[in-house]
């Protein structure tokens, strides 16, 4: 009896915590008349389970309509709760999700000034490089013109190269505080993550989205949907699997013991009863007793025969028909 009453401890707990989950969520889907839809989504729960184990008990006796009206009446009840089981799961996880959220959004604005400060850098990283080149040629130049004692024009070439080096100073220095920033926003970011996968309710649901590559509410929509598969329909399963118990316990219990069968062979027969022997008849004289086989000849009462012996009283004192007999006659 034990093993049947765990399966209906866990039918009843799969089937009250499934029951809370899709009342509570059908409910939120209609937020308007919250309370009526709520007794409305209690009493189909309690419906499936009835209309679930009724099919089990007599499927082969209602009749043919009713039995498919109720089979595909409990297979809506079962969508229809499981519907609401995926309601108040989507809802829970969006309440948690929300902290999430604004820090992913604060990434994402992290994101664009990485990207935007990596692009300053490659254009200051560009523009050092020709001014670099640039340089080297007004070089080239200045000793050029001072070999040919143009000194005027190399003196002129000379403010230009210097204008050049405080340019390249300039973009370096830019370089620089880019890189410096960059860096500092690569240090919120992974602050930022860490806070996440740390502190959120859905730490664990995050990890196994990078881990796998997938967008976070894809990970999550699909592990509702495994809950939602296997709660509802679990707890119609069981409360069948507990009747099932139950009836084979009371068919062990009530079934009769095997009867062997006997051949119907007359010689297997004699060989399979023992007989009794036969008594030995008694060699008494005539008027032994009743036991005397020319007694038992006698029609009537064993006292009416003429032959019977009464002095042999152990065999008739104890009868009152003998005793009145014998009276009558020694009264005649």
């Amino acid at each position: 009896m034990i093993f049947p009453f765990l399966i209906l401890l866990s039918a009843l707990f799969v089937a009250c915590i499934s029951g809370f989950f899709s009342i509570f969520g059908i409910g939120m889907l209609f937020s308007g008349s919250m309370i009526a839809v709520m007794l409305m989504a209690c009493s189909l729960e309690i419906a499936k389970l009835v209309i679930a184990s009724f099919l089990y008990r007599y499927w082969n006796v209602v009749n043919k309509a009713l039995r498919i009206y109720l089979f595909m009446g409990t297979i809506i009840l079962v969508m229809i709760t499981s519907i609401g089981v995926y309601g108040y799961l989507s809802r829970a996880y969006a309440k948690a999700a929300s902290f999430p959220e604004s820090i992913q959004l604060t990434l994402n604005s992290i994101e664009l000034q990485k990207n935007s400060t990596n692009q300053l850098i490659v254009q200051n990283q560009t523009e050092l490089q020709s001014l670099s080149i640039r340089r080297t040629d007004q070089e080239n130049r200045i000793n050029t013109m001072y070999s040919a004692n143009k000194n005027r024009t190399a003196k002129s070439q000379e403010l230009s190269l210097s204008k050049t080096d405080a340019n390249i100073k300039l973009d370096q220095s830019s370089i620089v505080n880019l890189i410096v920033k960059r860096d500092s926003l690569d240090r919120e970011s992974a602050i930022l993550k860490s806070k996440v996968s740390t502190t959120s309710d859905i730490g664990s649901f995050i990890y196994v989205a990078n881990s796998i590559g997938v967008k976070l509410d894809t990970v999550v929509k699909w592990f509702i949907l495994l809950l939602v598969v296997v709660c509802d329909p679990m707890s119609v399963s069981l409360f069948i699997a507990y009747q099932t118990a139950l009836k084979n316990r009371h068919n062990s219990i009530e079934s009769p013991q095997a009867i062997p069968k006997i051949s119907a062979d007359p010689i297997e027969l004699t060989s399979m009863i023992e007989l009794e022997p036969e008594p030995a008849l008694e060699t008494t004289s005539i008027g032994s007793g009743v036991d005397s086989p020319l007694l038992k000849d006698h029609e009537g009462p064993y006292y009416t025969n003429p032959d019977f012996d009464w002095s042999n009283e152990e065999s008739w004192k104890y009868n009152p028909e003998a005793v009145n007999w014998r009276r009558n006659m020694i009264g005649a």
